[in-house]
């Protein structure tokens, strides 16, 4: 995760730039890093209305990128995936306000199979097939598949591990109170299942 306005793909091919006043950019990462040139920071954006866009991150394999640009009331699903392949807008979600050390709000599991989102007390999961589908005309409408509801929740984290012998997990942390204190739980999950509400962490 980065807040700064640059990533690069995790199998080192690519390059994705926010350029001040234009947008996000992919740019190919040339086997010798030293020809890379100045009109390559000249590119069209790749991804269509990021030039206002603050944080980014990249999936674990670099199929989706997160965006997450300024909350406005004309422009509420600010919180945004995109496909890097095809530079398709998937979802769209509103996010009012982030902390830089609770981002990225929104995760991929290691095969990215399913991305969970941070919601108010509780995370939500979205199977990619949801996301991906073609008849997905409006971003804004993907629904997800099942939930973990975690009182207070602040943060949370998935491991990205690439053992396929590894469960899905998830670790949550829940500031404290003048009553409570701070707790954090680890959670195991099935993408594409439901379930309980108040599900009890390992």
């Amino acid at each position: 995760a980065t807040s700064i306005p640059i990533v690069s793909a995790p199998d080192g091919t690519h390059i994705y730039i926010h350029l001040t006043g234009k947008g996000i950019v992919k740019c190919p990462i040339p086997s010798d890093v030293s020809s890379i040139t100045e009109p390559m920071m000249f590119s069209e954006p790749f991804f269509a209305d990021t030039k206002t866009v603050q944080m980014m991150d990249l999936s674990p394999q670099g199929s989706y990128l997160l965006t997450w640009q300024r909350w406005y009331e004309e422009k509420p699903n600010n919180l945004k995936v995109w496909e890097t392949a095809t530079g398709r807008l998937l979802a769209a979600f509103p996010q009012r306000n982030i902390k830089r050390d609770v981002w990225p709000y929104l995760q991929w599991t290691y095969d990215e199979s399913a991305a969970v989102l941070l919601a108010t007390s509780e995370v939500r999961i979205y199977p990619a097939a949801n996301l991906l589908a073609t008849n997905n005309e409006d971003p804004t409408s993907v629904r997800y598949d099942g939930k973990l509801r975690i009182q207070n929740i602040a943060s949370f984290s998935i491991p990205r591990s690439s053992d396929p012998n590894v469960p899905f997990l998830l670790t949550s942390f829940v500031p404290g109170t003048k009553d409570k204190p701070a707790r954090a739980g680890l959670y195991k999950f099935l993408p594409g299942g439901n379930p309980e509400p108040d599900t009890k962490p390992l």
